[in-house]
């Protein structure tokens, strides 16, 4: 109980600090549906903000493998995202971080939440 009261402890401040500094790096929406005005800042902001709590979770336990899904439940049980919150939107967290080096893929696997093999992922 005193470790889950420290990992959540970790957890919040992590993600406080990600929020408070944004990512500069690159686009983290892909506007495949050619969303237009209000909708298309308030889907970026979104996407921004599933990527910040993404790599919140992995600073949070930076000597473990996750999987996506690790991940998305995390969050949920943290009230962090919706469990609306499409599991795709937590790959492409995973997959721009990785492609930005903050994530490296592992060779891992674990099974997933379908009942099939997936990747894992850990902070680089």
């Amino acid at each position: 109980m005193i470790i889950a009261k420290l990992y959540q402890c970790v957890y919040n401040a992590i993600v406080s600090l990600c929020l408070k500094y944004k990512n500069k790096e690159g686009k983290m929406y892909y506007n495949t549906t050619n969303e237009k005005g209000s909708l298309l800042k308030t889907n970026m902001k979104q996407a921004t903000n599933q990527e910040q709590l993404t790599l919140a979770v992995f600073q949070t336990y930076p000597n473990d493998n996750l999987s996506a899904y690790d991940v998305w439940q995390f969050l949920i049980d943290n009230d962090s995202i919706n469990e609306q919150t499409p599991l795709t939107s937590i790959r492409r967290s995973i997959t721009d971080l990785t492609n930005r080096n903050r994530l490296v893929k592992t060779d891992k696997r674990v099974l997933g939440n379908a009942g099939r093999s997936t990747y894992t992922w850990r902070l680089k």
